[in-house]
């Protein structure tokens, strides 16, 4: 498991993405960070949501499957 934070943005953009918590391996790291921005740009905030930008951590899992 490696921890991610970043900072979602009004737009929906991610900025400031880093490791929080190594999975350990620099290529899982890679990957996850590859990730979250293959994901984005998210939904920009709703009218009622009176913030800028929202700060956010969170944890990717990682599976090996055969």
């Amino acid at each position: 498991m490696a921890v991610f934070a970043f900072v979602l943005q009004r737009d929906g953009q991610l900025s400031d993405i880093r490791v929080v918590q190594s999975s350990g391996h620099p290529r899982l790291d890679a990957a996850a960070r590859k990730t979250l921005l293959r994901v984005s740009p998210f939904r920009p905030f709703p009218a009622a949501i009176r913030r800028d930008r929202w700060q956010i951590s969170v944890p990717v899992v990682f599976s090996l499957r055969r």
